[in-house]
C-alpha cells in the first residue's frame, strides 16, 4: 500500500472512530476533513455554538477559527464576524485571554493560537497581528517551549511567527523548531503533536527541525490503534481521544 493510500485508510477509520464517540462538533469537523462537500454543514452548525455575545469570547472564537481553519473555510462569513469581534476583545498590551483572569502563561497560548488563525484569514487586521506579535515576543523566552508540557505553548509561538511576519520571527522558530525535534525525538510527545504543529505553520518543516511533514504523517498513521483512534498518552479518556484522533484527522488531511 503506498504512502498516500494508507493515510487515506487511516483518515476512514479515524472518522468511523469519531462518528462513533464523538459529539454533533466532532463528528461534522471529521466529515469536513473527509469531504469538502461537507463544509457547509461544520459552519451551519459552528454558527449555532456562537449566539448573541458569546461570539466576543475569544475561547469560543479560538474553537471556531480552528475548526474553520482545519476545514480550509477560514474565508466564510462567519470568520468575518469572529475576527471582527476579536479586534475589538484584543487587550491592550496586544493579547487575548480565553477567560477573565487568565494567567499570563494561558494568554501566552490563546494570543498565538488566534494570531495563527487569524493571520491565515483575510479578514485578520494586520495592526492587530502586529500587537499579538509583539506581545509574544516581549514575553518569549527558550524555556517556555522547552518540555512535554510547553508543546500547547510551543505550537502557539510556531503558529504565530510562521504565519506573522515580525523581527522576531526567524529566533523564535529556531527554537521551536529546535525544541519540536527534542521533544519529539526523545518522545515528550507524539508524532501527531509534532505533525500538528507543521500543519499549524503551513509548512513541510520548520527552521531548527530536522523532520518534515510526510515522514511524520507516515508516523502518525503509525501510531493510529485498532479501533481506529488514537490516543492521547497523558489523557485517556474517551473525550481526550475523540480530540487527539482530530488532530491527527487535521494532520493527515493536510497532506491530500
Amino acid at each position: 500500500m503506498s504512502a498516500r493510500d494508507a493515510a487515506a485508510a487511516a483518515l476512514e477509520r479515524g472518522r468511523a472512530f469519531v462518528a462513533a464517540r464523538g459529539g454533533a462538533l466532532e463528528r461534522a469537523r471529521a466529515e469536513a476533513l473527509r469531504a469538502p462537500e461537507r463544509v457547509p454543514a461544520l459552519v451551519a452548525l459552528l454558527e449555532g455554538r456562537l449566539p448573541g455575545e458569546a461570539e466576543t469570547l475569544p475561547g469560543a472564537a479560538l474553537e471556531v477559527l480552528a475548526a474553520l481553519d482545519d476545514a480550509r473555510a477560514l474565508e466564510v462569513p462567519l470568520a468575518e464576524r469572529v475576527c471582527r469581534a476579536l479586534a475589538a476583545a484584543q487587550e491592550e498590551d496586544g493579547s487575548w485571554a480565553l477567560a477573565p483572569g487568565d494567567p499570563p502563561a494561558e494568554r501566552l497560548v490563546a494570543t498565538g493560537m488566534l494570531a495563527g488563525h487569524l493571520a491565515r484569514s483575510r479578514f485578520g487586521r494586520p495592526e492587530g497581528l502586529e500587537r499579538a506579535a509583539d506581545f509574544l515576543g516581549a514575553h518569549f523566552s527558550p524555556e517556555r517551549v522547552k518540555g512535554g508540557e510547553a508543546w500547547g505553548a510551543l505550537a502557539a509561538y510556531a503558529h504565530c511567527f510562521a504565519n506573522v511576519s515580525h523581527e522576531a520571527s526567524d529566533g523564535i522558530l529556531q527554537w521551536c523548531g529546535r525544541e519540536l525535534e527534542r521533544g519529539y525525538r526523545s518522545r515528550l510527545f507524539d508524532a501527531v503533536r509534532a505533525a500538528r504543529v507543521l500543519a499549524l505553520c503551513d509548512a513541510g518543516a520548520i527552521p531548527g527541525a530536522r523532520l518534515d511533514a510526510g515522514g511524520l504523517a507516515l508516523a502518525v498513521v503509525a501510531e493510529q490503534q485498532a479501533d481506529g483512534g488514537w490516543l492521547e498518552a497523558s489523557d485517556p479518556g474517551p473525550a481526550a481521544r475523540v480530540a487527539h484522533t482530530l488532530l491527527a484527522l487535521s494532520v493527515l488531511a493536510r497532506g491530500r
